[in-house]
């Protein structure tokens, strides 16, 4: 017989880009595979995380994980929108 699985994993938090990093570092994060599915999924469809709270637009976002993920949350300047200053 095969050795079971173990399925809950505790989360081990580092610094981390939401824009940045994938399913795998989501589990790292606590989160499920299916989860990760869906952060991944609305940065497909072009979603952006801009400041750290916008981790919550996500519904899989609860209060209490944004809570523990927030002070690693490093989101890279280069992400932020551009201002255009039209000139005259």
């Amino acid at each position: 017989s095969f050795p079971k699985k173990e399925f809950k994993k505790t989360a081990g938090y580092f610094d981390f880009d939401p824009n940045k990093i994938g399913i795998e570092e989501w589990v790292k994060l606590g989160f499920t595979e299916k989860q990760a599915q869906v952060i991944e999924n609305y940065k497909a469809k072009g979603g952006k995380f801009y400041r750290p709270e916008d981790l919550m637009r996500i519904y899989v976002m609860t209060e209490e994980h944004y809570s523990k993920l927030q002070p690693y949350v490093k989101i890279d300047k280069e992400v932020l929108p551009k201002r255009n200053y039209k000139r005259y």
